[in-house]
């Protein structure tokens, strides 16, 4: 007989893959509790994919990571009970679309990855116990309303679409949300809405599948602000999405325009994109053991990363360059996150094309300039560029972008640059255990983990597919894009001048690109005090929630992410109460986890599906198990 007389009501508001997990997890863990659950899911898109993943976006969209490295339910290396409710991507595409694709080597489309989050969610709902209901709610939180400042038992979720939900215990999943555009955005946002019948178009920071790209004229600039995975997604849906093509010819690609496409500048700080990822059929994602970066190398106290733990990984990441046929003379981590720094091209009598280059000088490998974390840490920040004529700059650019793709078809075995990335994938990984654990100071997780290593990493890790940089190559030989170089600056037309847009480098002082469209090809800020959206921007404003602070060198900064409290992830209000049954699960806890963005994977112990674990466990008042059981319905079929 059950000892609770009335439903356990949960709310959780977002239920893209955050809010599934959470969801995975109820279900696994009901049979524990003795009594009723009601679950309300509140999205107004469909349960699983969310906005994010949403199966009607364009095909041209990419993940970028493969299908084998994607999964919603728990396996045994989570070290949760009960575990393996269902497969993960890589098995659930195996067993209904296609058994001879090899998942760990190929890059699926966004919309696919929607499709095994919505499969995932009605499975979960045909596995749900008795005890456990589910309702989902296609419209946003607006509000979160208690009837008094003490009575932690009962809180209101206010709906958009005028209705309020009852609910004891409310889950924020909001995941990526709108946010206030910073001032220069702002101004420019301001110019093109006031540039009247010139007709300027600026693209805001968002989804990609989400931008409205319509007014961007077949034949014009764009300058995009960005040179990442949104500008490589914009890049697919302003040429194929067009109606051009990619054909291999010689064993290369060679792009097909329609006559549709506008002329692309991407930009950004580097100059030059992320480099892109060594995977493919002759490589697909395998672990890279780490030897001088493990557990048993820390001391036994709070760490400091640029002390304890930078010098082992750079040890790991020297060994690494050696191992795949690396000069050690060439080990030169700052010249590969900004290789146009310290380039001189000088024209003679006019003729670009017959440019001299000077090489950078040589730097000493180790813990010098080249791999020391002051240089590393300067080159994720930027830093001023080189001279270089823009022909010449088109030339190297393509040179450039071409030796990173033979390198990521080479592999990790052969390519230096590509066994770093190996590395840096299981490092990331170890540094984000040890932030969840708390080994790691917290002035330097703020300044030296997220101040410098995270955009590091990313340098070299987190770039697109292969076939982006073939793709990127032949739109470039076909001139629909165009490069502008490192440390652009973005201005408008001044005044008496025609409405535009202005994207100059240092590297090519007289050259100006001008467009009439400026597209910001990058994701909302992950800021919660930027949220531009309504329902946390009220809980921060009510002091039902408040940012997390940290003292660096003396002065306090404000996070990016909430103060949460415990293993579960209270949230904390203005007055240093934790909520006894309010959590947060999403990328709002930057404060304490990094990494957000990234989903979790299987065979991994994916911290995001423990940390639910964790969370749904303390939800139902149960006690912690990290047992590893058989999980419901475990034939994952």
């Amino acid at each position: 007989m059950s000892t609770h007389t009335s439903p356990l009501t949960v709310a959780v508001i977002g239920a893209g893959p955050r809010g599934l997990g959470i969801l995975e997890r109820i279900v696994a863990l009901a049979p524990r509790y003795d009594g009723d659950i009601h679950v309300d899911l509140v999205d107004p898109y469909p349960p699983g994919a969310g906005i994010v993943w949403r199966t009607d976006q364009p095909a041209e969209l990419l993940m970028n990571t493969t299908i084998a490295e994607q999964t919603v339910f728990p396996d045994a290396s989570c070290g949760v009970s009960p575990h393996s409710l269902g497969p993960d991507m890589g098995e659930w595409y195996r067993r209904t679309h296609d058994n001879s694709v090899p998942v760990d080597a190929v890059f699926g489309s966004r919309a696919l990855y929607g499709e095994y989050l919505r499969w995932s969610y009605e499975r979960l709902r045909a596995l749900a116990p008795e005890n456990v209901t589910v309702v989902h709610h296609a419209t946003r939180a607006t509000g979160l309303l208690e009837p008094t400042g003490t009575d932690w038992e009962r809180q209101y979720v206010r709906l958009e679409d005028g209705r309020t939900l009852a609910a004891r215990a409310v889950v924020l999943c909001l995941g990526h949300i709108p946010a206030r555009l910073s001032d220069e955005r702002a101004d420019w946002a301001q110019y093109a809405g006031s540039a009247g019948p010139e007709r300027l178009t600026y693209v805001p920071p968002g989804l990609p599948a989400e931008a409205d790209l319509t007014a961007l004229a077949p034949g014009e600039p764009v300058i995009f602000r960005g040179f990442g995975l949104n500008y490589f997604d914009q890049q697919a849906l302003l040429t194929v999405g067009r109606g051009g093509r990619f054909v291999e010819q010689d064993g290369r690609l060679r792009y097909v325009p329609s006559g549709r496409e506008p002329i692309l500048v991407p930009s950004s700080r580097r100059g030059v994109p992320y480099r892109s990822k060594p995977i493919g059929p002759d490589h697909p994602m395998r672990p890279s053991p780490l030897t001088h970066f493990t557990r048993a190398a820390l001391p036994d106290r709070v760490l400091r990363f640029d002390e304890d733990v930078w010098p082992l990984v750079l040890s790991d990441l020297e060994d690494a360059w050696r191992a795949a046929g690396g000069a050690p003379a060439d080990f030169d981590l700052h010249a590969l996150l900004r290789p146009l720094e310290g380039r001189t091209f000088t024209c003679r009598g006019g003729d670009e094309r017959g440019a001299e280059r000077t090489p950078a000088p040589a730097r000493d490998a180790g813990t010098g300039a080249a791999g020391g974390r002051d240089e590393v840490m300067d080159a994720g920040r930027g830093a001023s560029g080189a001279e270089l004529p823009e022909d010449s700059l088109h030339a190297w650019m393509l040179d450039w972008i071409r030796g990173d793709l033979a390198d990521s078809l080479a592999g990790p075995e052969r390519a230096p640059v590509k066994a770093l990335f190996a590395v840096l994938w299981e490092a990331r990984l170890l540094v984000k255990e040890l932030v969840a654990e708390a080994r790691i100071d917290e002035a330097s997780y703020v300044s030296e983990v997220r101040g410098w290593f995270e955009d590091f990493v990313s340098g070299i890790c987190d770039g697109p597919p292969p076939q982006r940089f073939a793709e990127l190559v032949a739109l470039a030989e076909a001139g629909i894009v165009r490069f502008v170089g490192p440390d652009v600056r973005i201005t408008t037309g001044r005044a008496g001048e025609p409405a535009l847009f202005r994207a100059t480098s240092p590297a090519v002082p007289d050259e100006v690109v001008e467009a009439r469209a400026l597209v910001d090809a990058s994701s909302p800020a992950n800021r919660v005090t930027r949220a531009d959206d309504v329902l946390l921007a009220g809980m921060l404003e009510s002091g039902q929630v408040v940012p997390a602070r940290v003292d660096v060198d003396g002065v306090e900064q404000v996070s990016s992410g909430l103060l949460v409290e415990g293993p579960a992830m209270h949230t904390v209000d203005s007055r240093g109460r934790a909520h006894p049954h309010r959590y947060v699960h999403s990328i709002q806890l930057s404060a304490v986890r990094m990494g957000l963005a990234i989903a979790a994977n299987p065979g991994r112990g994916a911290r995001m599906l423990r940390d639910a674990h964790a969370l749904v466990e303390d939800l139902l008042g149960l006690g912690s198990d990290d047992g590893s059981g058989d999980g419901i319905g475990g034939d994952a079929s």
